[in-house]
């Protein structure tokens, strides 16, 4: 049962709020629709789940509906926003109603006319009294879209004379999908009224439609740098042949998650593997002499040695149950990246390799993703590894695409000019070990991370630019001073 509050939409036939009513019940709030008369108001939820089957919502009368919602959003037409407000001014004292009310006159709606009050919002403002939170917004959002499984572009600007109350809407907004900023007390919801018929006329002109506005600046310097790392449940087990970027969008979609410009996409190494059938059944494995000798120094499965050998080009180091080895691939690291856990055994004991090409793999899956979302977004597949000098496993990149894989500072300075000699940061592998500890290595089920909110242009490669893969990581054989 949802623990938000009560959202009343009054007038909720239309598409905005309809598409309010789908987004904020989503997000777990308890809607109820408001008409005039409770027929109409039962229609309007009919209407509502025939479009969206799994949103429920109560239908009340008008002044029911003012009375039962913690928020109250009004949603009907210029023409009708003071009559109803007059009906309803003593349900609404101490809350805080959302009132989206563009004052257009027809038939000249795309010519900026303001009321004497000098917006509809102040208009609402001035006739309930200050013991009513009227704050202005989505005067500017193409309200059909709100309908629909689509991510908004558009900003909201959110005008009234209450901070806090502000400040729930633009919550409200956030959980709705969109944006919303701090546009000033109410008497300011001119600005974005005005704009409502600046857009109008934007799309007559044949070039843009559903167009609205987007702020946009640097962000400054006083605000903390930041980043998520989220961690995308309910990813199914993965098999062979599947669609991994389909498997993703829908997962994406059932948990009300996107993918926004400028992410970067972090897979397990072993879904990648398990889609591209790169699961081995041991018994298909007869051992060679070599990996004989290797398995009983290593007190290993000799079959499991010689699959090792198979992928890899020469043996590094070996112990009592270690195999240090390079792999085709250029990695260095125990067994070849092979690996038996989080692997059904059901058929007999199976061994699941490393992908074949995983940085064609990840190129793949984002190209695919960058045109499901429209977005600009980079994508590391993740392998744990463990490395000469410390202790325990760490998560490292093994395929990349669209990621600057290597920073070379060298030949900068440092914060008191000093020049930098061997400065080459792995951010590649520093996206991957962010995501490894949300991942998890046993239990977790969350084989897909979202890295978010790192800078686009030093994270993320621009078309044309020279492409970077997690082979460059890679040490020469030249300068590897472990060998």
């Amino acid at each position: 049962m949802s623990t938000k509050e009560t959202v009343a939409i009054l007038g909720g036939t239309g598409d905005l709020g309809t598409g309010l009513a789908i987004r904020w019940s989503k997000a777990g709030y308890n809607i109820v629709i408001g008409s005039r008369t409770l027929d109409k108001a039962q229609a309007a939820v009919e209407a509502l789940q025939a479009i969206s089957p799994d949103t429920p919502a109560q239908a009340m009368e008008n002044g029911d509906a003012a009375a039962a919602g913690d928020i109250v959003v009004l949603t009907v037409p210029a023409a009708h926003q003071i009559s109803t407000l007059d009906a309803l001014k003593d349900h609404l004292k101490g809350k805080i109603l959302i009132d989206v009310t563009v004052p257009l006159v027809p038939p000249k709606v795309g010519t900026v006319q303001l009321p004497e009050e000098g917006s509809a919002g102040k208009r609402a403002q001035d006739f309930l009294g200050e013991e009513v939170h009227v704050v202005s917004a989505f005067q500017n959002i193409a309200a059909h879209l709100l309908r629909q499984d689509v991510v908004i572009e558009c900003d909201v600007l959110v005008a009234g004379n209450s901070k806090d109350s502000r400040a729930k809407v633009i919550e409200m907004i956030s959980e709705a999908g969109m944006t919303g900023w701090h546009a000033g007390p109410i008497a300011n919801a001119a600005a974005a009224e005005a704009l409502t018929s600046i857009l109008i006329q934007i799309n007559r002109g044949g070039i843009l439609s559903h167009s609205g506005i987007k702020i946009i600046g640097q962000e400054h310097e006083s605000m903390a740098p930041r980043f998520s790392v989220i961690g995308v449940p309910g990813i199914p087990m993965v098999e062979s042949g599947d669609d991994l970027s389909e498997i993703i969008s829908g997962t994406l979609k059932a948990q009300d998650l996107t993918l926004e410009d400028g992410d970067v996409l972090c897979l397990a190494q072993k879904i990648i593997s398990k889609a591209e059938g790169q699961t081995v059944s041991l018994a298909s494995i007869e051992a060679g002499p070599e990996a004989i000798e290797l398995a009983a120094a290593t007190n290993k499965d000799p079959r499991m040695v010689q699959l090792i050998l198979n992928e890899s080009s020469e043996v590094m180091r070996h112990k009592p149950n270690v195999l240090v080895v390079r792999h085709h691939l250029g990695i260095v690291g125990a067994h070849a990246g092979i690996d038996q856990s989080n692997v059904d055994h059901s058929d007999g004991e199976q061994a699941l390799l490393l992908p074949k090409n995983p940085d064609h793999s990840a190129a793949l899956i984002r190209e695919q993703l960058q045109q499901h979302f429209g977005v600009q977004i980079g994508v590391v597949i993740t392998d744990s590894h463990n490395r000469a000098w410390r202790m325990g496993t760490i998560g490292s990149a093994i395929g990349c695409a669209g990621i600057k894989v290597l920073d070379d500072f060298r030949g900068g300075e440092d914060i008191y000019g000093r020049s930098l000699q061997a400065t080459l940061v792995n951010r590649a592998d520093a996206l991957a070990s962010s995501a490894t500890l949300m991942m998890g290595e046993t239990t977790e089920k969350l084989p897909v991370v979202i890295l978010r909110g790192l800078p686009k242009a030093s994270t993320l490669t621009n078309d044309g630019d020279p492409a970077q893969t997690a082979q460059d990581i890679n040490r020469p054989l030249a300068e590897d001073m472990f060998r």
